[in-house]
């Protein structure tokens, strides 16, 4: 029985059942770069390129940004010049400025196993246009130091919000504290970022989400997509995906409404990490692509319920 558990800002999350659909309409596509990208941990879609998806690497790997399409074939790369890949693990698209025309890419390195980091670090870069099959580019880019107000992270999902904000996804079970056996995972947002200044961003608790690591299985938190309309959020861990109807603005969960749940353990992904939407099919169902680790690893593509707005 997949579980999530409800809302609840700081205390001990209730688990309650909920209806769980099987990923539907599922097409199994061979990635071109499957060998490059062996720990593809990402998968987001541009809005501008229908069909176009960026991912990355995680840990240890060259600071390099992968582009893909739905046919699996072969967008391009660009190296971040000046970064450095300690562990990339989140990527969003999104625009580079509140209700401005041009489109970026946001890299996290986020990534904090150990809970060892005293601040964590988010590139952005302009939104790249294609190039030929094995051909590599250069792009310079923003970057944008953060710091938690109490305490490091291990987080993989990074969501730009339509306001401008980022808002930062815990993965870990959450440290214990006296009289809290459980906590559900943890929203940290950046408000109005200022990039390239020299001191760290505050990324400040704000909610929590009916997700509770280590209650279940596969229940942490491995990336994040929000629809280009702004008003549904999908969450994934290695084997659910939990899709939200949320404030169009903040990209926040609207209060009191239990997220769509879509089990993927039939899909059989080695370890299954990225999520990006791909577009709405109608008003209950949405198509999305997801990113698996692993050498010969393809994309799946499925078709998940929605939650009622």
């Amino acid at each position: 029985m997949l579980t999530a558990g409800a809302c609840h800002r700081e205390g001990g999350a209730v688990s309650v059942s909920g209806d769980v659909a099987q990923a539907a309409r599922v097409r199994t596509v061979p990635l071109a770069t499957a060998r490059a990208l062996a720990e593809n941990s990402a998968a987001a879609v541009s809005v501008a390129r229908p069909g176009l998806i960026f991912s990355i690497n995680d840990s240890g790997n060259d600071a390099v940004l992968f582009a893909f399409d739905t046919t699996g074939a072969d967008r391009g790369r660009w190296r971040l010049k000046g970064a450095t890949n300690r562990d990339w693990e989140a990527v969003a698209v999104a625009r580079c400025e509140p209700g401005g025309e041009s489109w970026c890419v946001f890299v996290g390195d986020v990534g904090d196993n150990g809970g060892e980091r005293e601040h964590v670090t988010i590139y952005r870069v302009p939104e790249p246009a294609p190039i030929g099959t094995g051909e590599t580019g250069t792009l310079v880019p923003d970057a944008l130091d953060v710091r938690y107000d109490d305490h490091q992270h291990n987080v993989e999902s990074l969501v730009v919000a339509p306001d401008g904000s980022l808002l930062l996804v815990t993965k870990e079970a959450a440290r214990a504290r006296k009289g809290v056996r459980v906590r559900p995972t943890m929203v940290y947002r950046v408000a109005s970022p200022r990039w390239g200044r020299d001191a760290a961003a505050a990324a400040v608790l704000v909610d929590s989400m009916p997700i509770v690591p280590g209650v279940a299985a596969g229940q942490s938190v491995t990336d994040a997509a929000l629809a280009p309309d702004g008003r549904t959020l999908a969450m994934r861990s290695n084997r659910v995906l939990f899709v939200f109807a949320v404030d169009s603005a903040t990209a926040r969960p609207v209060p009191d409404r239990l997220p769509a749940m879509c089990d993927l353990s039939a899909l059989r992904e080695t370890q299954g990490e990225g999520v990006g939407f791909l577009h709405e099919e109608d008003g209950s169902r949405g198509r999305f692509v997801l990113s698996t680790e692993g050498k010969r690893e393809s994309l799946r593509l499925v078709t998940c319920p929605l939650s009622s707005r």
